[in-house]
């Protein structure tokens, strides 16, 4: 997948490692933490781990200056990553990466969130947040030295593969279970007990669908990557 973005940030781990697309060099819009929990929103014109510091601009007059990592606790990238970001033959599948996520700030005060996966680097942590819909994703970075511990929860797959059948015995009766209930579960329940999308996906899925129910709700989360 090529994604828009400074070559210094990391793309998902669960993405194909394609180069990133598009202009690197172009102002990229982002919101700065400071360590007061204070937003202040602008343009990015170079993220540089190396250097452990970013090149910082309030809009497209005002001059730029370096920030350096210790400055600030999470750096968020304004633009979304959204499932078209690549074409509709290669729409990212981050579903099954969602996981919670705890972070103990250095100090006081803590994050916490989702992420569809997570990089983590001597420069600091790069986190991969949904929006509401689970649809996109938003780019964060949290620098090392604004955090003492990251604790991350199992995925949506990992909470999934919980309830799958791992032995003999188990298989034999869940046959004699669905011989007895003759149940037939929903493709939508059957897609998520297999951890290949949230809870929440599904829920919004159904409620696009609608009482109509025109589209089946299998083509409908096909047609959403």
């Amino acid at each position: 997948m090529r994604l828009d973005g400074p070559s210094d940030w990391p793309i998902p781990p669960f993405s194909s490692r394609d180069p990133w697309g598009g202009d690197e060099s172009a102002a990229t819009p982002v919101r700065l933490e400071t360590l007061r929990g204070f937003d202040v929103e602008g343009q990015m014109l170079a993220f540089d781990a190396k250097r452990e510091s970013m090149i910082f601009r309030f809009d497209d007059g005002g001059g730029a200056l370096r920030v350096q990592f210790h400055r600030f606790r999470r750096l968020t990238l304004l633009s979304p990553l959204s499932n078209d970001a690549a074409g509709a033959a290669t729409k990212m599948a981050f579903a099954s990466e969602l996981r919670k996520f705890k972070i103990a700030l250095t100090g006081d005060g803590k994050l916490s969130g989702r992420t569809a996966g997570h990089v983590e680097t001597r420069s600091g942590l790069f986190l991969y947040t949904p929006d509401d819909d689970e649809k996109t994703l938003q780019r964060s970075f949290v620098p090392a030295c604004a955090y003492t511990r990251c604790v991350l929860g199992p995925s949506v797959e990992e909470d999934a593969a919980m309830r799958w059948i791992s032995t003999p015995q188990a298989l034999v009766a869940a046959l004699d279970e669905s011989t007895e209930r003759r149940k037939v579960i929903a493709i939508g329940e059957a897609i998520y007990n297999l951890g290949v999308i949230s809870a929440r996906q599904l829920s919004v899925a159904l409620a696009s669908q609608g009482t109509a129910r025109k589209v089946p709700i299998g083509e409908m989360l096909v047609a959403d990557g």
